[in-house]
């Protein structure tokens, strides 16, 4: 239940701008009713969260009081009248021996705040059920603010029409944003302007480019992000469960606390964060990368392990970090490689970040990489004074755990039993298992560790001696073995294979986790689903 609250955002979207109050306009609501009427076809929601904004201090209005952006919080499975414990701000004193630390390391000038101050706004004040509409180039323009809630409880659209509006309603809004800055690129003073187009004069103020509102007006710098401010505070809850721990490991690798908060970036300290490109886990750590630092195989990817994972984190920064020589450089590396800042550090022959964001030119240093450091420091300034930010953060319970090394095969369905058949929570300590395992067409192997509260573990061990062992499949060929496996022979495609065993080749793909059918090699172990062992 908990992985589908964290993975679905809101799949029924639309837009209408925000009430009066947050002084910004609308965006011609007609146009907008319009194309609902004709939304037929299905956009993928995800292309809407995965957009990244800025946006100025100065020309944003304060959009939420805090009695807005701090809903009641409904987990599913947590009763938050009783599975809490208070919100503490973090102790970053006495750091002194902290690998590259000072008291300054992660603060930001005055021309840097701006971008910082927008990621608080979008992180505190813009929940996924809104968006801004900015410039990519200026961050301090900001356009419009979108609302999605309207069209969320229109039950006569289905949610292909709902995702089909999304899509065209954003391509009306950016361009009337256009057409907007075109024909004020006719006015020579302000005085010729009202309303809107006025607005719009006065946020390119401080832009002495003679082409500013043409160059401005092209659909590329029009861009689209939605809100956090919901994930943040739930980010703010599960936190609690591991950071003690994580803290406790970048302590022992000698380096800043501060760094344990970049989940919120990466995931919202949500432990079932899957990336488009196959980042997983709270630390989203790519495949390649992952392989370097966890264990990877048929039956773990402790990617998806926050412990093992930030014991990653923590070597991959300081890494980086000895690489690079400064936390905000190491931190953008973290997100852009560090191969890639370097080279654009020996190019421009500068270690600040703020030069490094002005001046690089690498076609791959874009948006989000350039706002990485600046989305860190703020969400690192929100956890620090959360109780500012919204009412009464809470945090889960810390997560004790034991670790129990088998000694014979264990199917996963019995590691569930040890857990009341509470599968979620199950889940919660031995996320790391690899689907095949978990959906049982593998047993675990004798040697791998199992995870379970500490108030659990004398009954499991109780109880393991006493489970049956997992059985081979009879009837299959010589070639599938213990739990469904097959391995992969010259001339084997997934197609055939499918056909063979009388499933889909997606069913294949989805359990074994392959991005492509073409991803089969001689030797390879394929779990094929519904031979596993009873």
């Amino acid at each position: 239940m908990m992985k589908h609250l964290f993975g679905i955002l809101f799949s029924t979207i639309c837009f209408f701008v925000l009430p009066a109050f947050l002084g910004i306009r609308t965006l011609n609501v007609d146009k907008m009713k319009a194309t609902l009427e004709e939304a037929t076809k299905v956009w993928d929601s995800k292309s809407l969260v995965t957009e990244e904004v800025e946006a100025p201090e100065d020309t944003l209005p304060e959009l939420l009081t805090q009695e807005q952006i701090d809903p009641e919080i409904e987990i599913p499975g947590v009763d938050l009248t009783r599975e809490y414990r208070e919100w503490m701000p973090p102790a970053y004193s006495k750091q002194e021996a902290a690998l590259g630390y000072d008291q300054d390391t992660f603060k930001v000038s005055e021309n840097f705040r701006h971008r910082v101050n927008f990621w608080k706004r979008i992180y505190s004040q813009v929940t996924t059920d809104q968006g801004l509409l900015h410039d990519t180039e200026d961050l301090r323009i900001v356009y419009g603010v979108i609302d999605f809630r309207e069209i969320n409880s229109n039950s006569a659209l289905s949610e292909g029409q709902k995702q089909r509006a999304r899509r065209d309603l954003l391509k009306v809004q950016k361009q009337e944003i256009s057409d907007r800055l075109l024909r004020i690129s006719q006015a020579k003073e302000a005085k010729e302007l009202q309303g809107e187009d006025l607005r719009y004069f006065q946020m390119f103020s401080h832009n002495d480019g003679q082409n500013k509102f043409r160059e401005a007006a092209s659909l590329k710098r029009i861009r689209f992000q939605l809100g956090q401010a919901d994930r943040f505070l739930m980010g703010m809850y599960f936190s609690g469960k591991y950071l003690p721990e994580i803290e406790s490991i970048f302590r022992a690798e000698g380096l800043p606390l501060e760094l344990t908060r970049l989940p919120f970036v990466e995931s919202s300290f949500n432990i079932y964060a899957r990336s488009k490109v196959g980042a997983s886990g709270i630390w989203q750590f790519i495949r390649s990368t992952g392989r370097i630092y966890l264990k990877m195989d048929t039956i773990v990817d402790f990617r998806n392990d926050p412990i093992e994972a930030s014991r990653a984190a923590a070597k991959k920064l300081k890494s980086n970090y000895k690489l690079l020589g400064s936390w905000p450089l190491a931190l953008t590396a973290y997100n852009h490689g560090p191969a890639g800042v370097k080279r654009i550090v020996d190019k421009l022959k500068t270690q600040s970040i703020e030069e490094i964001i002005q001046n690089a030119t690498a076609r791959r240093f874009g948006f989000a990489s350039q706002n990485f450091y600046s989305c860190f420091v703020a969400a690192l300034e929100i956890e620090e004074a959360a109780d500012k930010f919204f009412k009464k953060p809470k945090w889960a319970p810390e997560m004790k755990y034991a670790e129990i090394r088998l000694k014979r095969p264990l199917h996963f369905k019995h590691l569930i039993a040890f857990f009341g058949e509470n599968e979620d929570l199950a889940l919660q300590y031995n996320l790391y298992f690899q689907q095949a395992v978990r959906r049982g067409h593998r047993p675990i192997p004798a040697g791998y560790s199992i995870r379970l509260p500490p108030e659990l573990v004398q009954v499991a061990m109780e109880q393991l001696d006493f489970l049956p062992a997992p059985q081979a499949n009879k009837g299959e060929s010589s070639r599938v073995g213990l739990g469904g496996i097959y391995l992969v022979e010259s001339g084997d495609t997934l197609g055939a294979l499918a056909r063979k065993f009388g499933v889909s080749v997606r069913g294949i793909m989805d359990v074994n986790e392959l991005a492509s059918p073409r991803m089969l090699r001689v030797g390879q172990q394929l779990v094929i689903p519904g031979l596993g062992a009873d």
